[in-house]
């Protein structure tokens, strides 16, 4: 929400200035915050140390099923998600033509996100985890109509912020909760108990999407014929923003739930392997 004022005072008429010196201090307040949570947090257990060579990490996730399907997922919602954050300013500037509605709309769907983390537990209780993704596959898709229909109405636009927001709760959660599941598998499937490796995996996912999707970006923008700059972009391009920001939504949605239609660990075969588990550690 301070990003667009913080500009406009640090930059003073210059937005690539006003940019960096915004960049600068997020960047101090969050290196501060890390140190922070370095000194804050203690470890009161001591963490297990297996040894296990490279070729044994890689053949844990690769024989991982479950496993794969997350980390896949994870990529497709992630560049789904990054790329809207950073069109945000794009589709409202340029499209709509609100320049103050880029902080309101990126901080509404954050709050509707946080605010909505208690339905969670009872949806996924009721759908189960791999049903709750491709609900929340489904809900990027229909916010990605929903932009369609709303065009340039700023309520409409409210409407698909908040919607937005639900999308990172119908999918992320579950993503990041659901790997214990996935390592439980891997060590049933293969002896070989290597939560880090599942961890680091979906990591990996994380950062290649933000990757991506800063790439993706700038492609789009210049297939649609963006002018960086330009006081006044043309029709094609107004045009371009508008669908390539729901298309964006409508396709990495149905990509991101479509990992996880093979992800076949339901709460009863999940239950069994932990039992099974279980006998072997006697």
């Amino acid at each position: 929400y301070a990003t667009i004022p913080l500009v406009a005072y640090f930059g003073a008429g210059d937005d690539a200035q006003g940019y960096q010196r915004t960049a600068i201090l997020f960047a101090v307040i969050s290196t501060a915050a890390l140190f922070w949570l370095f000194y804050g947090v203690k470890e009161r257990l001591e963490p297990a140390k297996p040894d296990l060579r490279l070729k044994e990490t890689y053949q844990s996730i690769l024989h991982n099923k479950p496993a794969l399907c997350l980390v896949i997922s994870m990529f497709f919602f992630n560049t789904t998600v990054n790329f809207k954050f950073a069109y945000n300013i794009y589709y409202c500037v340029v499209y709509v033509g609100r320049k103050d509605l880029v902080g309101i709309i990126g901080s509404l769907g954050f709050f509707a996100a946080m605010l909505s983390l208690v339905v969670v537990p009872k949806m996924t209780e009721k759908l189960g985890k791999r049903g709750m993704l491709l609900f929340g596959g489904g809900f990027y898709a229909l916010t990605g109509i929903v932009f369609l229909l709303g065009t340039k109405s700023v309520l409409m636009l409210y409407v698909t912020a908040v919607m937005f927001g639900l999308c990172l709760t119908f999918s992320f959660p579950i993503l990041w909760g659901t790997i214990p599941d996935a390592v439980e598998y891997g060590e049933w499937r293969t002896g070989v108990r290597a939560p880090g490796s599942v961890y680091s995996a979906c990591t990996f996912a994380n950062k290649l999407a933000q990757g991506v999707s800063g790439w993706l970006v700038g492609v789009v923008l210049t297939v649609i014929g963006y002018v960086p700059g330009a006081k006044q972009q043309a029709e094609h391009a107004v045009n371009g923003i508008y669908w390539s920001n729901a298309a964006v939504l409508i396709i990495g949605g149905l990509l991101g739930a479509a990992a996880v239609i093979p992800y076949a660990l339901d709460k009863k075969t999940y239950d069994g392997i932990l039992a099974e588990l279980e006998e072997r550690r006697k």
